[in-house]
């Protein structure tokens, strides 16, 4: 009997966090902005969307459902109309009904006192619930203590863990957390943490420009890769600042062609604006984002627009298994590397091509991809190595007779790049054969 109580007072708890109407009844108790919160669910990161009440995170119950359905702390929520109220079934299957996770509007939001009717498995219980925006709201650290899951934090970086192997600590701290949703005027303030990449001649003349952006505060770049190997005859990198102060590039620290990720070390930095990465596969079609570059070469420029898909390997839009994020943002030529922002400010993205006739039909490598890359720069390479390697230029660049088609190809039959990439003449590259059925132009 008294563990059947407990199991029912651990519901009641949990059915607080579901998705309700709102009280007509209820006063407001005053606004909060959402924050952005990175749960650890027995181990797989996840983002979610909660508010700052009190000192506690607030989250919905479906979002907690939704994390927890394949584990063994899994629920099942139900909205019974007739009696105003919701009814949690422990062990039992979840059912999505398409609210979880949904992503907030800007501003602050009025939050009100709700006492809607919880119910777990029939039986009435109690719990203090918030009502936001017509869904209810409840304290993290109730409904764990009352399904007896453990929970962590990590005060140097701010995540939250949940358990379900583990037990409760009441001891454990759990403050609140997580990062305000940005306005549009917000995200154009991380301008300052973009780059406009220069790839100069031996007489400094601009052969190609990109963009980029400090990802570590010590001068570390991500970019992609392309345009490093179009201008096979400069000789310096420079990396030009928000401010208009100009770093030279010594190292590439890692590269990869295939996936068109690059990154730098520029020197003489120290103290960088750099953008926090995301986590990529939380970003969903429909979301808000921005990307900042140097189209056509007017540097710090933003543009807005939403994730319009999510583009896996199947559809072969950059390489095979490589996940691409289609957004609706105008680019143009000189975007490429530019960072594709969330509206909490984080890197979610390197934007990379475009439809050649459809500015709104862009493709962005995922920020996953950029953080496996940024876990091994052991392997750092002087410029002129970068280009032997890459596109088989000696240090000293030289006119090579290897190919028939092109001038410095190493095959000879698809480019200046040994196939790779095929080159338009005006600092862009066109796209390789896996993107002639989109009509893709690498920017």
């Amino acid at each position: 009997m008294k563990k059947i109580f407990s199991m029912i007072t651990v519901l009641s708890l949990l059915v607080s966090l579901c998705i309700l109407p709102a009280s007509a009844a209820a006063e407001p108790s005053g606004t909060e902005k959402p924050v952005q919160v990175t749960l650890a669910v027995d181990g797989s990161l996840y983002q979610l969307w909660a508010y700052n009440i009190g000192g506690n995170n607030y989250f919905k119950l479906r979002d907690i459902a939704y994390l927890l359905q394949n584990t063994s702390a899994k629920f099942a929520v139900e909205w019974r109309e007739e009696t105003n109220s919701v009814n949690i079934v422990p062990g039992s299957e979840y059912r999505s009904d398409g609210t979880e996770r949904i992503i907030p509007g800007a501003g602050t939001h009025v939050i009100v006192p709700s006492s809607q009717r919880v119910l777990l498995d029939g039986y009435d219980t109690d719990g203090i619930v918030y009502n936001i925006d017509g869904s209810n709201y409840f304290k993290l650290r109730d409904i764990m203590a009352d399904v007896d899951v453990g929970v962590t934090y990590d005060a140097a970086t701010g995540l939250i863990g949940l358990d379900t192997a583990s037990s409760y600590d009441a001891a454990a701290v759990l403050p609140a957390s997580g990062t305000a949703l940005l306005t549009m005027e917000e995200v154009a303030k991380l301008s300052s943490s973009a780059v406009t990449l220069y790839m100069l001649d031996s007489e400094g003349e601009r052969l190609v420009s990109a963009s980029g952006a400090f990802v570590r505060s010590d001068g570390i770049i991500a970019c992609c890769c392309h345009p490093l190997v179009d201008g096979d005859e400069y000789t310096t990198i420079v990396a030009m600042s928000e401010d208009g102060k100009s770093y030279r590039v010594s190292s590439i620290l890692a590269y990869d062609k295939d996936a068109d990720i690059a990154v730098l070390k520029a020197d003489g930095v120290n103290n960088a604006a750099a953008i926090p990465i995301g986590n990529s596969d939380t970003v969903v079609p429909g979301q808000a984002i921005a990307i900042i570059g140097t189209p056509m070469n007017i540097r710090n420029t933003l543009s807005s627009g939403i994730v319009s898909a999510i583009r896996d390997g199947s559809e072969q839009l950059r390489f095979e298994g490589m996940t691409d994020i289609q957004i609706t943002a105008p680019m143009s030529s000189g975007n490429s590397g530019g960072p594709l922002l969330d509206m909490y400010g984080n890197l979610v993205g390197l934007v990379y091509c475009m439809h050649r006739r459809a500015a709104c039909m862009g493709f962005c490598i995922s920020s996953n991809e950029v953080s496996d890359m940024l876990a091994d720069l052991s392997h750092p390479l002087t410029i002129p190595e970068f280009l032997q390697v890459t596109i088989g230029l000696d240090p000293e660049p030289v006119d090579t007779q290897d190919g028939e088609d092109g001038e410095d190809g190493e095959d000879g039959e698809d480019g200046e790049d040994g196939g790779d990439t095929q080159h338009n003449g005006n600092g862009a590259a066109a796209a390789p054969d896996s993107y002639a059925a989109a009509d893709l132009l690498m920017i």
